[in-house]
């Protein structure tokens, strides 16, 4: 099996589709301007789903692009191949950064996106990473927490719609977990296998779980588990990646069960799955069971949905 990632590590954190989008907002119920203000809506976007990815059609300097959603990376981040094309460049001082991901690290430059706007939001002099991340997956760039942390974030994955709220407006939801930012990326705590941890949101990453390799050797989680011989390569910023398929008996997000989990043991000795700081990550497929809310300025993930119950 084979799966990308885009999940950013260490450093990063601080320091084709236009059809598809065009059929997708199409089919979203009218909802008067009026209703939108009263309910703090900014904007709902459409997206779609491709390989795990959320992919957004945003205009970058005017010019239209194909972005990821990233909430696990701290910064935005523009293909280096894809900057000439929206009008980006370096900055003149040529600084740089090395930055850390799943399979290791690589070589960064600071840039400047004079303007993206996204649905009815816009957001000038945005500041960004010039890297290649199409080793990865085929993008523009990735939209990460320096764009979403103005907002109240909800990730609608049966309607195909991420929707952008002003900070203290109502939300959806029965179930609230406190997050704390780790490096601009969402982590919440959870258990896997009955073994308490803190877990990364991040929507760049496709599968259910990935597990830390200091939190498998902690707790002698390959022992724990019978392993099948399933293993799952991959490629993520840095190198390339590989873990274990196992099924976990429990897991819980917050103190939301949530069953049949398959989850990767890592066996990254470097890069973002090798940091001892968190238990693991937890994904897409795990995250589009549920109506999803960030609420960024207010530290909380909200999730709705017949699932989201302690």
């Amino acid at each position: 099996m084979r799966r990308d990632f885009l999940t950013f590590g260490g450093a990063l954190r601080r320091g084709c589709v236009a059809g598809a989008l065009a059929l997708a907002l199409n089919a979203l119920p009218a909802m008067a301007q009026g209703q939108r203000a009263s309910s703090g809506i900014l904007a709902v976007i459409p997206f779609t789903v491709d390989s795990g990815h959320i992919f957004v059609a945003p205009l970058v300097n005017g010019r239209p692009a194909s972005f990821v959603i990233d909430t696990g990376s701290g910064v935005d981040v523009v293909e280096s191949e894809s900057a000439a094309r929206l009008g980006i460049s370096a900055s003149p001082q040529g600084d740089s950064a090395v930055v850390t991901g799943t399979g290791g690290t690589a070589r960064a430059y600071f840039a400047t996106i004079a303007r993206i706007q996204l649905g009815s939001v816009q957001i000038a002099k945005s500041p960004a990473y010039l890297l290649h991340v199409a080793q990865s997956v085929r993008c523009d760039g990735l939209l990460g927490y320096e764009f979403l942390r103005r907002y109240l974030v909800t990730f609608d994955f049966q309607r195909h719609v991420m929707i952008l709220r002003r900070p203290g407006a109502a939300l959806p939801g029965q179930c609230v977990i406190p997050f704390v930012l780790s490096g601009g990326v969402p982590s919440v705590v959870g258990e896997a296998g009955g073994w308490p941890g803190r877990f990364l949101i991040d929507t760049g990453y496709g599968g259910t779980v990935v597990l830390n390799a200091p939190f498998v050797a902690k707790y002698h989680l390959r022992d724990r588990y019978a392993q099948d011989g399933r293993m799952v390569a991959g490629r993520g910023i840095g190198g390339r990646t590989q873990s274990d398929l196992v099924q976990l008996d429990s897991f819980q997000l917050g103190r939301v069960p949530v069953d049949g989990i398959l989850a990767e043991l890592t066996r990254q000795t470097q890069g973002a799955f090798a940091a001892s700081g968190v238990a693991g990550t937890i994904g897409i497929e795990v995250l589009d069971r549920y109506l999803v809310t960030l609420d960024y300025p207010g530290g909380r993930m909200i999730l709705a949905g017949s699932g989201a119950r302690p």
